[in-house]
């Protein structure tokens, strides 16, 4: 089955779509002419929602091991606490894969606002909304939050990132630059990635881990 009943301006790359309850839409959205990130800790997906666990190694100094176990315990601390403190927020993108080049139709599975899956989970069982944005006018709002495409993964790949804190390193500065620097190698990837079992929502996420207890995009101009 194909369409031609959308605009031209939903087939663009620039598209995201946002799925709500109605009330959320009016109440929270709309009449405050912003969008909430939402606490990642809370989320019903374990992926997301799981503490990490981190294990150390080196060459332990006999006479400073007391002193690098507290150096570690502050270094993980400190990277713990920025994940917790991570907010995000969800969009969805059409299906680039199922494009009709210099076509005036589509397939309805291209369109992310064509998700029975996501009316069902997302939209209050089909009686809320989908709220259409400009990618770019989001992002130009964004106040520098973190964005990107969600990777899909398996639980295999999921897996295997190593949280490991190297002791020799972890010596020659201190705990919060060390933290500082493994965030941005090490764990910040992780905040864009979820199981290949919700690859066909096509997401797109902000991120912020700053310390607010809430984070907003203002919607202005991009809605």
């Amino acid at each position: 089955m194909i369409t031609k009943e959308f605009p031209d301006c939903f087939k663009l790359d620039d598209i995201l779509y946002h799925y709500c309850s109605l009330e959320t839409a009016i109440k929270y959205i709309l009449c405050n002419g912003k969008i909430r990130l939402s606490t990642r800790s809370k989320s019903i997906d374990p992926v997301e929602s799981t503490d990490i666990f981190f294990t150390a190694g080196g060459i332990f100094q006999p006479d400073d091991t007391k002193n690098d176990s507290l150096e570690i315990q502050k270094t993980e601390e400190i990277i713990k606490k920025r994940i917790k403190n991570t907010k995000q927020l969800c969009f969805c993108m059409n299906n680039k894969d199922l494009f009709i080049n210099n076509s005036p139709f589509q397939q309805e599975e291209f369109f992310g606002c064509l998700k029975p899956r996501m009316w069902d989970q997302y939209s209050d069982n089909y009686k809320g909304v989908c709220l259409v944005f400009s990618l770019s006018a989001l992002i130009e709002k964004s106040n520098d939050f973190l964005h990107d495409f969600v990777k899909y993964q398996s639980y295999n790949e999921l897996s295997k990132n190593d949280y490991h804190i190297d002791i020799n390193m972890l010596r020659s500065i201190c705990p919060k630059q060390y933290a500082e620097q493994y965030y941005e190698k090490k764990v910040k990837h992780v905040l864009f990635r979820k199981h290949k079992d919700y690859e066909g929502e096509n997401e797109f996420r902000f991120i912020s881990t700053s310390d607010n207890e809430y984070e907003y995009i203002n919607i202005d101009g991009a809605l």
